[in-house]
This record gives structure tokens, sequence and C-alpha cells, in this order.
């Protein structure tokens, strides 16, 4: 999967950014796999919403408040999830990562 996350840079030096904390996370339709016979298999190494949206595999969600099922679920949805399975320490540091990929690009 991956997450979309909205940033709006506001200076550059110093380096202020404002990250909003909803976004999408956007699921492959086909399960992951090294297989090198699988590499050709756009699914199951892309999350693109064009692509994905093809397969057969693809799930619409049904109404706007089903956001933890389907291809696509709402960044409050899937931190639900993570801390429902690994605890709210598991997504903290997610969230951390996040911050400092967007401080080091």
């Amino acid at each position: 999967f991956d997450m979309r996350i909205y940033v709006a840079v506001t200076s550059f030096d110093p380096l202020r950014c404002y990250v909003y904390h909803d976004g999408l996370a956007r699921f492959a339709t086909e399960r992951y796999s090294e297989d090198k016979a699988d590499l050709k298999k756009r699914c199951v190494h892309l999350t693109n919403y064009s692509l994905n949206k093809k397969s057969a595999k693809f799930t619409q969600n049904e109404t706007t408040d089903d956001e933890a099922s389907g291809s696509k679920w709402s960044l409050s949805a899937l931190r639900a999830h993570v801390e429902a399975e690994r605890g709210a320490a598991a997504w903290a540091a997610i969230w951390r990562q996040v911050h400092t990929i967007i401080a080091g690009a």
C-alpha cells in the first residue's frame, strides 16, 4: 500500500511544513510477490488508482462512511486499523517516520 499525505511547505529556510493528518491509503489489488514471474503484473507492484480500478479484484467503497474497506481507505481508517492490530505506539512510529521523510525530502 501507499499513503497519500498532503503537506503545505511555507518556508524552506528555515523549513516550515504543515502536515494534514488525514489523507489516503491506497492498496494494490494483488498480494505482493518477489517471484520474478510476477514482475509484469502491475497490480502486484503498483497502487495507482487508474491501474487498479480495472482489476477484477478492485473494491470500491460502498459509502463515504465506509472508510476501512475497499482498495482506498482514509488515513484515519488506516490509523484506527493499525492501532487496533498493533497498538498506538505502532502508528506513532509510522507517523514519526512520515515526518522524518518529509523533513528530509
